[in-house]
């Protein structure tokens, strides 16, 4: 860990911890990690408490809308999950949409660090706050963090966009003109 952290410079590094307990999660704080991924599952519920540390939960794309909204209060930093390495579907991406959107909480997607420009643009258009590499490709992030910077700015959310007017038929109320009496 304390070579991971040395090499990473800058970089924000966690560690993914199965059956995560306080302790464990307090010795990998000392050694230099910044956040702990935390697995829905097998993590103990004390791993929680340790300060001074993040915490990010694994939840997959199709968690249901109980669960999502739950894990939105518990003071997460963040939630990850996984991003495909097929094609980045629409529906993917309103997966994406909606784990951040019910759990109110940032969220993060393992990507690989050769992702392409346009997959880390709809990433980011999606939702998703920051990408999760490897260890392994820790050499490579210097190039990811490029991509990224070149992206082109987030165009107008639809609702800042001005509204379009299309035509439509124009209807023609007659009124009956009413007599004057003299």
């Amino acid at each position: 860990m304390k070579k991971a952290a040395s090499s990473a410079g800058e970089a924000v590094l966690g560690v993914r911890l199965s059956g995560a307990q306080r302790d464990a999660v307090a010795a990998l704080r000392a050694a230099g990690a910044d956040f702990i991924v935390l697995d829905l599952d097998s993590a103990m519920a004390d791993a929680l408490l340790e300060e001074n540390v993040g915490s990010v939960l694994v939840l997959d794309a199709q968690a249901d809308e109980t669960t999502l909204r739950l894990a939105g209060g518990l003071g997460l930093d963040a939630i990850v999950t996984a991003v495909p390495d097929g094609p980045f579907t629409l529906a993917r991406a309103l997966e994406l949409r909606r784990l951040s959107g019910i759990s109110r909480t940032p969220l993060l997607a393992a990507a690989r660090a050769d992702a392409g420009a346009s997959t880390l643009q709809v990433m980011r258009d999606s939702g998703v706050m920051g990408v999760i590499v490897r260890a392994g490709d820790i050499p490579s992030l210097g190039a990811l963090r490029e991509r990224i910077a070149a992206l082109p700015s987030r165009g107008q959310r639809r609702e800042e966009r001005a509204e379009a007017l299309l035509p439509a038929g124009v209807h023609h109320v007659h009124e009956e003109e009413e007599e004057e009496d003299e």
